[in-house]
C-alpha cells in the first residue's frame, strides 16, 4: 500500500507510481494554449501586447498601448499604456502579457491593400475573463468569449484590406467585462 490509502497495491484502482500517473493527461488544444503556430511562412507581422519593460520574443513587435503613429505603423485610437499587464505566471511572455479594456477600443496596423489571415489570442494567465469581444475589419472574431484562468482562446479570420490599415476592435461600448488581447498575427494570403 505505497500510497497509504488502505488498499493493497494489487487491488488499488489508482496505484501510486513514480514512473506513471494514473490520472489521464489531456493536452490543451492548440486554439486554447495561447501559443502561436510555429509554421508561419507568409508572416507579415506578429504583435505582442505588453508593457514597456517586456522583452521579446522574436519575431514579435511590442505594442505598449500607445496611440497610432505613422512612423511606427500601428497603435490605438487612444492612449492605453496603463492597461497593459504582465502576470509573472507563465514562462512564455506572449501568454503572460496582455492589454485590456473594460469598454471599447480600436487598434490599427498599416498594411498595403490585399488579403490577410489574422489570428488573435485573448486570455489572462492569472484570472478568469468573461465576455471578451474582438472584431477584425468589422467581422466578429469573438463574441462574449470566456477564458478560464491560465487558458486562452485563439481565433482566425481572413480579411481584405482596401484602406491601408487593418482595424481590430476589442471590447464593446458600455461593457462591464474585460477583453484581454495577448497577441496578433498577420499573414499574407495569395
Amino acid at each position: 500500500d505505497r500510497d497509504g490509502d488502505g488498499l493493497a497495491d494489487t487491488d488499488d484502482p489508482l496505484p501510486w507510481s513514480v514512473e506513471t500517473s494514473s490520472w489521464p493527461v489531456t493536452p490543451i488544444p492548440p486554439g486554447e494554449d495561447g501559443l502561436p503556430p510555429t509554421e508561419l511562412s507568409s508572416l507579415v507581422a506578429a504583435v505582442n501586447f505588453a508593457g514597456r519593460d517586456v522583452v521579446g520574443p522574436e519575431p514579435f513587435l511590442l505594442d505598449m498601448g500607445a496611440t497610432f503613429s505613422d512612423d511606427r505603423g500601428f497603435g490605438w485610437k487612444r492612449e492605453l499604456s496603463a492597461s497593459v499587464r504582465q502576470r509573472q505566471r507563465m514562462p512564455e511572455v506572449i501568454r503572460d502579457t496582455f492589454l485590456f479594456t473594460r469598454s471599447h477600443d480600436v487598434w490599427e496596423y498599416k498594411l498595403p491593400g490585399g488579403n490577410y489571415r489574422v489570428t488573435v489570442c485573448v486570455g489572462d494567465s492569472d484570472h478568469e475573463q468573461l465576455g471578451q469581444n474582438v472584431t477584425v475589419e468589422g467581422q466578429t472574431l469573438m463574441e462574449n468569449q470566456n477564458t478560464e484562468s491560465g487558458m486562452f482562446h485563439e481565433a482566425v479570420t481572413t480579411v481584405a484590406i482596401n484602406d491601408g490599415r487593418l482595424t481590430m476592435e476589442i471590447g464593446r461600448p458600455g461593457s462591464k467585462t474585460n477583453t484581454c488581447v495577448n497577441w496578433l498575427l498577420i499573414e499574407r494570403v495569395e
